[in-house]
């Protein structure tokens, strides 16, 4: 098969992975896709170790905060000048095949999936499952595991043993593990990745050059709000606190309100696969909470704005397609001028 039967068999299953707006990509396909020249894997942590080839934009520095407890990057769109900077230096361009990934069931990613996407960035992938799942399909991981259990099931071995025949059996299997080890470690998809030195962000707004189909800026929330407030329930709009911390409806001032949905980014993990639960677990999910397709949704979690990302990456999976996300936090709500 040619590199480039390759390359739209990748592009067509990434298509036919899911009907919505979010392009997920599952580890099975992720792996083949390892060491193709156009595509780049992008580590939304800046993590030690990631997947090989990897290019790392930690998510925390957008989240950059001052000596007085700022973020210098709420809303997200404050820093886009920067991010620009980040991906020119990085190598970066539109043409490239993005798969994005971390190391948190997806919820840093989500953020970074979704900055790109305002960006311009379309040929975005998110990978569900993370380096680690890249890491279990591994053929030469399983086996790099299983010499390393065995060396050091042999090291407790000898440090117990006082027969001198066996000592030497067990130095002799530990040079034969050690060479083993030292064959495969180069081999492995997931290795240490090199770490950038980027510099602080500086609380700019570059909105215009900005797609904010997903995002909110905070005048329009607050508009979101005064029309829910006026219409009630028959508004068309949907709140959605992704951390159930704080009732932002200003005629209430308890903590809860029947106008605000409040779907915590925890319920949405799927542990096993370390990733987003899958499609058709959260067309129920939504469907036994009474949302409505047709509505506008507005997502925010006031105290960390990824974990709205989340929520709104996993209702795009769901074919909610009308989705906006407040990408500040409650210092830009209460205090921040920017709108």
């Amino acid at each position: 098969m040619t590199i480039i039967k390759i390359l739209l068999y990748i592009s067509l299953a990434i298509s036919l992975l899911s009907s919505s707006s979010i392009k997920m990509i599952e580890p099975k396909l992720a792996i083949k896709m390892v060491k193709q020249k156009n595509i780049k894997f992008i580590s939304a942590e800046e993590e030690s170790v990631g997947i090989i080839n990897s290019v790392v934009i930690p998510i925390h520095l957008l989240y950059n905060v001052d000596v007085l407890g700022n973020h210098t990057c709420s809303p997200l769109y404050a820093c886009s000048s920067r991010m620009e900077k980040i991906i020119k230096k990085l190598n970066i361009t539109k043409d490239n095949q993005l798969i994005i990934y971390d190391k948190t069931y997806g919820i840093y990613a989500s953020t970074l999936y979704t900055t790109l996407e305002s960006m311009g960035y379309t040929n975005i992938s998110f990978l569900n499952g993370g380096y680690s799942s890249i890491a279990q399909l591994d053929p030469n991981q399983k086996a790099y595991d299983g010499y390393v259990a065995e060396e050091n099931e042999v090291r407790e071995l000898l440090r117990k043993e006082n027969s001198k025949d066996l000592i030497l059996r067990y130095h002799s299997l530990l040079k034969t593990l050690k060479k083993k080890i030292l064959v495969l470690k180069p081999l492995l998809l997931v290795q240490p990745i090199a770490q950038q030195n980027y510099p602080f962000f500086k609380d700019k707004v570059e909105k215009q050059s900005i797609d904010l189909t997903h995002l909110s800026t905070k005048l329009e929330l607050k508009l979101a709000i005064k029309k829910i407030e006026e219409k009630g329930l028959d508004s068309n709009i949907t709140l959605i606190d992704a951390c159930n911390m704080v009732n932002i409806l200003e005629k209430n001032s308890s903590n809860g309100s029947e106008m605000i949905d409040s779907l915590s980014w925890k319920d949405i993990i799927d542990k096993k696969r370390e990733g987003i639960k899958a499609e058709k677990f959260l067309k129920k999910m939504f469907l036994e909470l009474g949302l409505k397709k047709e509505n506008l949704f507005y997502i925010y979690c006031m105290s960390e704005s990824e974990k709205a990302f989340y929520m709104q990456v996993a209702l795009r999976i769901a074919e909610y397609n009308k989705i906006k996300v407040f990408s500040g936090n409650w210092d830009t709500w209460i205090g921040a001028k920017i709108e």
